[in-house]
């Protein structure tokens, strides 16, 4: 598949749930730069060492899109994450080891397994206080 357009936005969804999954459902784009996603409990497993069980944090998923986050510890919080249409899953790649990933960068290659066709980083700015 000859990748000859592809549509980015970049958003900030501002930690709301509904937005995202509204985002989700609804945009048009190819490929979504999220800055500020709901990344909370979306799960707990069953724990021998915790009777309340244990926490497992996440974005919201849809059928329409893949998800891409950075690599995370489980205290971080996560500040960047992209989306990729599901047409576009044998073509994107996640650089989960760049040297620059952190929580707050998403690094993304679209290529044909050859050639990359394009670098597509999401950075999300801590405005200082």
């Amino acid at each position: 598949m000859a990748v000859q357009w592809i549509q980015i936005h970049s958003i900030n969804a501002q930690q709301s749930n509904d937005r995202l999954h509204t985002i989700l459902q609804t945009d048009d784009s190819d490929v979504l730069l999220i800055q500020e996603p709901w990344y909370k409990t979306v799960t707990t497993l069953q724990s021998d060492g915790n009777l309340e069980g244990d926490p497992v944090r996440g974005a919201p998923i849809n059928s329409l899109w893949d998800l891409h986050t950075p690599t995370l510890k489980p205290t971080d919080e996560c500040r960047a994450l992209t989306y990729t249409r599901t047409t576009l899953s044998t073509l994107a790649r996640n650089l989960m080891t760049h040297p620059t990933a952190n929580p707050n960068t998403t690094i993304l290659n679209i290529d044909n397994g050859a050639t990359i066709t394009m670098h597509i980083i999401n950075v999300y700015h801590q405005r200082s206080s």
